[in-house]
């Protein structure tokens, strides 16, 4: 159920020029609209999620997709994309992030050792305005017959400043 989004390839979105109006026009109204704010500036955020029944990279689960975009002044400065379908799911192996150094690795090592990101964020989205975030999401939940839902997710970020050398690394995990 839901607006179903393809994972965005390389040239599907430019950071700082795809509009608002693009993405609308493109995939129609979100499943949530609502304004943030980061660093003290208004965003525009659009979420289109897509869940069902089987195809789930996870075992004995369903799986689904879905998209953030977030837009400042009308212009993208933000997504992110996870899927646990299994024909295009977004899981990584969190272990791999202690071959990547700070201040030392740069993007290229990120893409050798993860792949493609699955998201980028730009200022305002991040704090310094010569930087970018390289972002590697995914989640999954588990509906069962009887009980309670259970939700799991992990999001890797890779921040690189302006020679795209990777400046921080943050790293999260829940399960609720």
């Amino acid at each position: 159920m839901g607006t179903s989004v393809l994972r965005p390839d390389s040239n599907s979105y430019v950071i700082g020029s795809t509009t608002y109006q693009e993405i609308t026009d493109k995939y129609g109204n979100p499943s949530i609209s609502r304004e943030i704010i980061s660093n003290e500036i208004k965003i525009k955020h659009l979420y289109y999620g897509f869940g069902q029944l089987g195809g789930g990279h996870e075992k004995d689960m369903g799986g689904g997709r879905g998209t953030n975009y977030y837009f400042s002044e009308g212009k993208l400065v933000g997504y992110k994309f996870s899927s646990s379908l299994e024909e295009d799911h977004t899981d990584f192996d969190e272990s791999l992030r202690s071959q990547i150094r700070k201040n030392v690795d740069d993007r290229n090592k990120v893409i050798a050792i993860f792949g493609p990101p699955n998201g980028e964020y730009i200022y305002p989205v991040i704090e310094n305005k010569n930087h970018k975030a390289h972002i590697y999401s995914y989640s999954y939940v588990i509906v069962p017959f009887i009980g309670k839902n259970k939700r799991f997710s992990k999001e890797l970020v890779f921040t690189l400043d302006e020679n795209n050398i990777v400046i921080e690394i943050e790293f999260t995990k829940q399960t609720n």
